[in-house]
């Protein structure tokens, strides 16, 4: 959906279509999760080849914008760039009020959701056996991961890594015992390492500023891999 996300905006900044970048963007991510699930389909959706098929778009998504950066101008070119990396820089009560309202929106789906969420963790039997609606469910929640994943990058662009970490901090620091106990402490680490790397991206290389983007991915990468060192 990121990938989705950014083509679209890379489009926009370096041919001028005449369409703002966060609206290109969420419509892009929309798109992007739509695809995603009918590609992924087959008598419901599994787990692995959801995952394989994402990786899939999100390669021909890479490869979109590649192409989209070697016939730009250099100056749009250095602008996609910047939005590319992901930045909060320069962006205003423009930007806050659409995530605002998007917040109120999905937030309490998310909350409905939560139990829904918990069941499907057990096994698609299992959860059935509880009264889950176990397609359903998931696309309700894919829907809402879409809108809340389009709003962001449409607003600051794709700012890496802090989704995959975000879940496994607040696991750590809070111990939820549900699905509806992590989500805000997910949000709120999240919040506060875009916060801090923003930070120190404007501080520490002063004059310099560092986009938040850059600074999230060289903090986040190596503790994600160790994540994925002790899961292995």
């Amino acid at each position: 959906m990121s990938g989705g996300a950014s083509l679209a905006a890379v489009a926009v900044i370096v041919f001028g279509a005449g369409v703002p970048v966060p609206l290109a963007a969420l419509a892009c991510a929309l798109v992007s999760g739509v695809a995603l699930y009918a590609l992924a389909w087959r008598g419901g959706v599994q787990g692995q080849r959801f995952v394989l098929v994402g990786i899939g778009l999100a390669a021909c998504a890479q490869a979109g914008v590649g192409y989209v950066l070697t016939e730009g101008g250099i100056f749009e070119v250095a602008q996609a760039y910047v939005w590319l990396v992901g930045s909060v820089n320069g962006r205003g009560w423009g930007q806050v009020w659409p995530l605002a309202a998007s917040l109120a929106i999905v937030t309490p789906a998310l909350g409905a959701l939560a139990r829904r969420a918990d069941a499907l963790e057990l096994g698609d039997d299992l959860a059935r056996a509880l009264g889950v609606g176990v397609e359903g469910s998931r696309l309700a929640l894919l829907a809402a991961a879409v809108a809340l994943t389009g709003i962001a990058v449409a607003a600051a662009g794709p700012v890496g890594f802090v989704a995959f970490v975000a879940p496994h901090l607040a696991r750590r620091l809070g111990r939820p015992a549900s699905l509806l106990e992590l989500l805000p402490l997910a949000a709120a680490c999240g919040a506060a390492l875009v916060v801090a790397c923003d930070l120190a991206g404007r501080v520490a290389f002063a004059p310099t500023e560092i986009p938040v983007g850059l600074l999230t991915s060289i903090v986040a990468a190596p503790y994600f891999l160790l994540l994925m060192r002790r899961a292995a």
